[in-house]
């Protein structure tokens, strides 16, 4: 598997982390589990205000967007999630979405009390089919820097 360490790190680069459909079944079964507001989980909300407009909980996406990020390779070498700084949840995700998520690393800075590491600051964006932006976030992750190679 091929690692991406903080020396890696290119800034201003947008990349594709992957692109997933969003199936009506998988944001049912999250919603139910995750966030079980009528608005999110059909049965229920169909009475509630018709015409239904069925629509995914702002967090499906994230997890999306998690989801491609551990499959994407190469990696990057995470260490943590130190903060998402900010989240705007944009638009919604409708059942049949095409969502493309990229990522833009925006800053990359040592850190003196871990020289193991360092923080790199990315802009995670999540888009639709029709090029709408559904969520755009800016988060800082700690990476681990290349391990010493032993002769």
């Amino acid at each position: 598997m091929e690692i991406e360490y903080l020396e890696d790190v290119v800034l201003h680069q947008k990349r594709l982390i992957g692109k997933h459909v969003a199936k009506r079944e998988e944001i049912v079964e999250f919603a139910k589990q995750w966030d079980p507001q009528p608005i999110y989980v059909p049965e229920p909300a169909t009475q509630l205000r018709p015409p239904f407009e069925s629509v995914a909980p702002p967090f499906f996406a994230m997890a999306i967007c998690t989801l491609l990020a551990a499959k994407r390779r190469p990696r990057i070498a995470t260490v943590r999630i130190l903060e998402y700084e900010r989240v705007q949840m944009l638009n919604p995700v409708h059942p049949d979405d095409h969502l493309t998520v990229t990522c833009e690393y925006i800053e990359k800075v040592g850190v003196e009390s871990s020289p193991d590491s360092g923080i790199v600051r990315a802009v995670i964006e999540v888009k639709n089919q029709h090029s709408e932006v559904v969520i755009q976030s800016t988060c800082a992750i700690l990476v681990a820097r290349r391990p010493a190679q032993i002769s």
